[in-house]
């Protein structure tokens, strides 16, 4: 994995118009660096703000930081710029479940699974959050 880190740290300084930010900081982030990939994302985001998937790294970060409301808005801003990402739509509503909001992460999740119809595992997903906001 340090190979990996050395080999994402030097791209990104040698094509400083390429948005390899957020690969960086994912590995940083699974390194348990997380203040590295936090600042990492922060000045990419910032560098480039149409970037959707540094948003959704951005927003691991601050989840990893018990920031949940931060997480939130940061993958909000994934979703505004990238509206068909299932992915997004799952993460979104694990930030609403452990903010204590089940109404909008079911609603979140339903999207989710309306944009990847054939997926079984979102389907057994939302069966399990119907079955606990029921219960």
């Amino acid at each position: 994995m340090f190979g990996r880190v050395a080999k994402l740290e030097k791209a990104c300084s040698q094509n400083p118009d390429a948005p390899l930010f957020a690969r960086l900081a994912d590995l940083y982030l699974h390194r348990g660096m997380v203040h590295r990939a936090l600042a990492l994302c922060e000045e990419g985001c910032e560098r480039f703000p149409k970037y959707a998937t540094g948003y959704m790294i951005l927003s691991k970060c601050y989840e990893a930081q018990e920031k949940l409301e931060s997480a939130r808005m940061a993958i909000d801003k994934a979703l505004r710029l990238d509206p068909e990402n299932p992915g997004g739509f799952v993460h979104l509503s694990r930030i609403y479940q452990d903010l204590g909001i089940p109404t909008l992460a079911l609603k979140s999740l339903q999207q989710a699974a309306s944009l990847d119809p054939f997926s079984e595992d979102l389907s057994a997903q939302l069966d399990t959050l119907v079955s606990a906001i029921e219960s």
